[in-house]
C-alpha cells in the first residue's frame, strides 16, 4: 500500500510539471580532497534532475557514485540543490549525505556548493562537498562535463 501511495504522489507531482520546465542532465567527471593530488584516482557519475522555478531559480535533485580506477569500493552521494542559473552560467548549493554501497557506514549531511556552464546542451561544472558541522576542515571537489538528455 505504502508503494502505491508513493507512486501515486510522483505521477501527481509530475503532471504538475511542465515538460519545458524539466531537465535530466549525465555528467561524468574526476574528484579530490583539498590536496589537489588526484591519488587515488576518483572517477564521478552523476544523473540529475533540473526542476525550473521561475526565470532564474533551479531546483536540482541528484544521484552521484564515486569510484576509484580500481572499481573496488562504490559510494552513491544524493543531493538536492537549489541554483541560480542566470543565462547559461548557474551556481548554488544545498545538502547531500553519502552512503558506501554494500556496507552500513554513511556520513552526516554535508554542504554541496556548485557552479558552472550549461550551452548547446553540454554541461561543465564544478562542485565542493564539505562538513557541516566543520564547514572546509576538509573538503572534496568534483569537477565534471557532460550533456543535458
Amino acid at each position: 500500500m505504502k508503494k502505491l501511495c508513493v507512486a501515486f504522489l510522483l505521477l501527481a507531482t509530475a503532471s504538475f510539471v511542465h515538460a519545458s520546465d524539466l531537465g535530466f542532465s549525465l555528467v561524468a567527471g574526476l574528484g579530490t580532497d583539498q590536496s589537489f593530488s588526484f591519488n587515488p584516482i576518483i572517477l564521478t557519475g552523476t544523473g540529475e534532475f533540473q526542476f525550473k522555478l521561475g526565470g532564474i531559480l533551479m531546483f536540482c535533485p541528484e544521484a552521484t557514485v564515486l569510484t576509484t580506477t580500481k572499481f573496488k569500493d562504490f559510494i552513491l552521494i544524493p543531493a538536492v540543490c537549489l541554483n541560480v542559473t542566470p543565462g547559461p552560467l548557474y551556481f548554488g548549493g544545498g545538502i547531500a549525505k553519502a552512503f558506501v554501497l554494500g556496507d552500513t557506514y554513511s556520513s552526516d549531511f554535508m554542504l554541496k556548493l556548485n557552479a558552472g556552464f550549461r550551452a548547446g546542451g553540454i554541461r561543465i561544472g564544478a562542485y565542493m562537498l564539505t562538513s557541516l558541522k566543520t564547514p572546509f576542515d576538509y573538503a572534496f571537489y568534483g569537477f565534471q562535463i557532460g550533456f543535458d538528455i
